[in-house]
This record gives structure tokens, sequence and C-alpha cells, in this order.
């Protein structure tokens, strides 16, 4: 009878706190659409770029926009872009100023956003999709080398 009695009281507060949390639990609406913009600081890993351009730091912008496709589930689109210039100097293999160089790189991602309901002004998500890319520079000049 005493583990019975002890076993029900251990277990009480968890009953009371459920109760509790049942009665102030107010489900968070899930907004219909997300759309917005963002600026960033952005660093290409690309080897030898700092070769052609002044340098691999710059600024990224872009939008996304984002589609409730049921519950907590938002179908997501964004888009950025990172441009850069040429440094001073020659392109040894081609002779060309380098200061004509230009860089822009583009990319489109698409995919699945979950969100958690909301209960504060904060939140977190999580999600999945694939991304891709589209990188243009001004010919003759390039980090890539041509065979």
């Amino acid at each position: 009878m005493k583990k019975i009695l002890a076993a029900l009281i251990a277990l009480f507060p968890l009953a009371l706190q459920a109760q509790w949390t049942d009665d102030y639990y107010k489900p968070a609406s899930q907004p219909r659409a997300y759309l917005g913009g963002d600026a960033a600081v952005f660093r290409i890993s690309l080897h030898d770029f700092e070769n052609v351009y002044t340098d691999r730091w710059g600024e990224s912008y872009g939008a996304f926009i984002g589609v409730r496709a049921f519950g907590a589930h938002y179908i997501m689109a964004r888009y950025g872009v990172f441009e850069k210039g040429g440094k001073e100097g020659v392109h040894p293999p081609t002779g060309e100023d380098l200061k004509n160089a230009r860089w822009r790189e583009q990319w489109l991602k698409i995919g699945l956003r979950i969100h958690p309901p909301v209960a504060g002004r904060l939140g977190s998500y999580y999600g999945f999709g694939l991304g891709f890319f589209d990188v243009k520079e001004n010919d003759p000049i390039s980090v890539f080398e041509t065979v």
C-alpha cells in the first residue's frame, strides 16, 4: 500500500502539470504565406578567387516566398545573388585588365519548410530542398582554367 501511495504522490505533479498546461495552451496560428528579403555578408570559398577579384568577402542580397501547403508545412522559394568586381592588375593568361572582370553568382532554392507552432515572438524551423546555382564571368577573364 505504501508503494502505491508513493507512486501516486510521485505521479501527482505530472497530472497537475498536464492539467495546468492544458488550460493555458492556445495553439498559435500559422500565417498563410511568408514574403521577405535579406542582406548578408557572403564569403566565397573558391580557391583562386582572389587572383582575379578584389577579395572573397562581399554583400549578398536575396528574397524569399513561402506558401503554406498544409498545417505548419510551407513550400518555399529563395533567391540570392553575389557580385564582385576585378582587382588592379593584368590577367597573366590573357593580358586583359583585371578591372574588367565581373563575377555574378545567383542561386535559387526550392523546398519544404516546417514551422512548429510559435507561442511567442521567436520560433524555429527546419526544412530541406534543392539548390540551383548559376555563375557568370566576363570573357575571357576567368578563375576557372580552360582546357
